[in-house]
């Protein structure tokens, strides 16, 4: 690695660069439409759907082809998803930890009813 020698000018006028660069990334992204991100949206595209999963496109299409996954097609080719019917669709079949069944089979032990799981 070469080092290369720099006077107190120079590094100021470098640092000031650097100060600036940074100062025009922060407002691009502050002010990019992609600053809007999905979790803010309450209609989302494919894109943004990927974006707020981490699925891919293809996994998507089949998940809506197969009615698996509430979708929207208003005009007969864009697909939409309301972000709200996602994350109740993302959170059904919840499964119960350890320690919510332990709970759950102490009650009914000491009561003899059965417990909801969700509390």
């Amino acid at each position: 690695m070469k080092l290369y020698s720099v006077t107190e000018e120079e590094h100021n006028e470098i640092i000031s660069r650097l100060d600036r660069i940074e100062e025009l990334m922060m407002e691009r992204m502050s002010t990019s439409p992609q600053a809007t991100t999905s979790t803010q949206k309450e209609v989302l595209t494919i894109s943004d759907l990927v974006e707020y999963t981490g699925w891919t496109k293809p996994y998507i299409y089949q998940l809506t082809s197969k009615g698996e996954i509430p979708y929207y097609k208003p005009t007969g080719g864009t697909l939409f998803f309301k972000k709200s019917e996602i994350d109740r669709w993302l959170l059904r079949n919840r499964s119960a930890s350890n320690d919510e069944i332990s709970s759950m089979a102490t009650t009914r032990l000491v009561t003899g009813r059965i417990p909801h799981a969700n509390g």
